[in-house]
């Protein structure tokens, strides 16, 4: 005779809210990296206000893997990761971050097609 066992029904995913653009989900995976590098300790649910459709480290292993199939080079990692610890992308108006401006976009630009593609930027 089969044992009936109750098991409740999902409420299926929470409703997740994308990033308008691929620069904000950079940001997000720093303000996440300085609080870890701070000693804060939380699991993906406490991550944001908003729920997220991803983790931080999701958004890091998308420009991992795209450095390794060199679409981004050293120089596009060096400009995120010092602008992306500032938490402001550099501006081009002003002289001394002209190259880095230039970096960072060609940077947004190959990283927000695989972002889009995986649901994490609309």
């Amino acid at each position: 005779m089969p044992i009936n066992r109750y098991v409740p029904n999902s409420l299926g995913d929470p409703l997740t809210h994308p990033f308008e653009t691929a620069e904000a989900a950079w940001f997000w995976y720093c303000q996440n990296q300085i609080a870890r590098i701070e000693g804060a300790k939380f699991n993906s649910s406490e991550v944001s206000a908003l729920p997220r459709p991803c983790d931080p480290d999701d958004v890091f292993t998308v420009v991992d893997r795209l450095y390794k199939a060199q679409t981004l080079q050293r120089k596009h990692l060096v400009v995120l990761g010092d602008y992306g610890m500032r938490l402001a992308p550099p501006v081009a108006s002003f002289a001394h971050e002209r190259e880095a401006a230039r970096v960072w976009t060609e940077a947004m630009v190959r990283l927000a097609p695989v972002l889009k593609a995986k649901g994490i930027v609309l």
